[in-house]
C-alpha cells in the first residue's frame, strides 16, 4: 500500500491513513473520523471500501459509541446515526443500551430525555411496560429495565399531578408520596376522561405522549402496581384504593386493555384490602399518608 502510486482513490486513502485500517488502533481511528465530521455511515464505509458486516467495521462502531457517549456535542449524533444503526447484533444494541439507561452521565443530565425518547420510540425496544414490547427487553439487563421504567413511571406521577388534577392543586401532597415509591413500581398506568384527554390534547400538544394511556369513564385515575398490591388515585380529591393483586385482577383483568375503564369499577371498596380505602385526610391526628405506607408495609412495599 505505501508503494503505491496508482489513481485508485481508496488506496490513495488508506496510504495516507494506513494506521486507520491497518494497525491495533484501526476500529478507533476509523471511529474517530466517522463521529468528529458526523458522517453518515454508510458514505463513510463506502469512502474507505469497508465492509460493515466484518468484525472490524463492528468494533469500529462499538469505539464510536465510546467516543460519543459522554460527548453533549456528540451526543445527539449518537442517538440520530450511530445507534439508530440497523446491523447492530441484536445482544450488543441491547448491551450498549444497558449501559447507557444505568451511566450516571444520563441520570444528572438532560440527555437522559434523549435517550429516553430513543428508547421509546425504536422499534427494536419501546416502552417496557407494553405487553407488546416486553419480548424486546429480554436481553436488556434487568437493572436497567428497572431503572427505565422508574423514569417512565416518575414522568407518569409528574404529569398526573401536575397537568391532570384541577387546576394542578394537590393540597393533600399526594405526588410527593407517590414519587417515594417509584423504585418500587413494576409499572404505572394514567386513565383519562374523554374531558381530561380532549383539554390535555390541546394544552400540551406534542410536550406529552398519550399512546399507553388507558380511558375512563367518571373522573381520570392512576394506577400504581407494586407487584403483590396495587393502589388507584383519582383526580378527584376523596380516597387511596388498595387492592390485592389477586382482588385487582378480578377487578381489572388487562391492565393494559384498550377498553375504557370505569371509576365506579375502580372504587369497590368491598374488594380492598382491610382499611385499603383511606380517606385523603391529614389533620394532626390523622394522616392519610401514614395510613397508605402501614398498609403496603404490610407487603413489603417500602419508600
Amino acid at each position: 500500500v505505501r508503494r503505491y502510486k496508482g489513481p485508485n482513490r481508496i488506496l490513495a486513502r488508506w496510504n495516507v491513513s494506513l494506521d486507520a485500517i491497518l494497525s491495533q488502533r484501526g476500529p478507533e481511528l476509523f471511529a474517530r473520523e466517522l463521529t468528529s465530521d458526523f458522517k453518515m455511515i454508510k458514505e463513510h464505509a463506502e469512502a474507505w471500501a469497508v465492509d460493515v458486516q466484518s468484525e472490524f467495521f463492528l468494533n469500529s462502531m462499538l469505539s464510536a459509541v465510546e467516543q460519543c457517549k459522554h460527548d453533549i456535542n456528540r451526543c445527539q449524533y449518537l442517538f440520530t446515526e450511530i445507534l439508530p444503526w440497523q446491523l447492530w447484533e441484536d445482544t450488543t444494541f441491547k448491551k450498549i443500551i444497558s449501559g447507557l439507561i444505568l451511566n450516571d452521565f444520563y441520570n444528572r443530565t438532560s440527555i437522559k430525555e434523549v435517550l429516553q425518547k430513543f428508547v421509546l420510540s425504536d422499534s427494536r425496544l419501546g416502552d417496557p411496560r407494553l405487553p407488546r414490547n416486553r419480548r424486546n427487553w429480554i436481553a436488556v439487563t434487568t437493572e436497567a429495565k428497572e431503572r427505565f421504567i422508574q423514569w417512565l413511571s416518575r414522568e407518569d406521577i409528574g404529569f398526573f399531578f401536575e397537568h391532570v388534577l384541577p387546576d394542578r392543586r394537590d393540597p393533600h401532597e399526594r405526588k410527593s408520596f407517590w414519587l417515594r415509591y417509584v423504585p418500587k413500581l413494576k409499572a404505572s398506568r394514567p386513565l383519562l376522561c374523554s374531558e381530561d384527554e380532549t383539554r390535555l390534547r390541546t394544552q400540551l400538544r406534542d410536550k406529552v405522549k398519550v399512546g399507553h394511556f388507558g380511558k375512563i369513564r367518571g373522573n381520570s385515575a392512576f394506577i400504581l402496581d407494586f407487584g403483590q398490591v396495587k393502589a388507584v388515585e383519582f383526580s378527584q380529591v376523596g380516597a387511596c384504593y388498595i387492592y390485592t393483586e389477586g382482588e385487582f385482577n378480578e377487578i381489572v383483568p388487562d391492565f393494559w386493555s384498550s377498553k375504557t375503564f370505569t371509576a365506579e369499577g375502580l372504587k369497590d371498596k368491598n374488594r380492598c384490602i382491610i382499611d385499603g380505602r383511606i380517606i385523603h385526610v391529614i389533620t394532626k391526628n390523622v394522616d392519610w399518608r401514614r395510613d397508605v405506607a402501614t398498609v403496603l408495609a404490610r407487603y413489603g412495599v417500602r419508600p
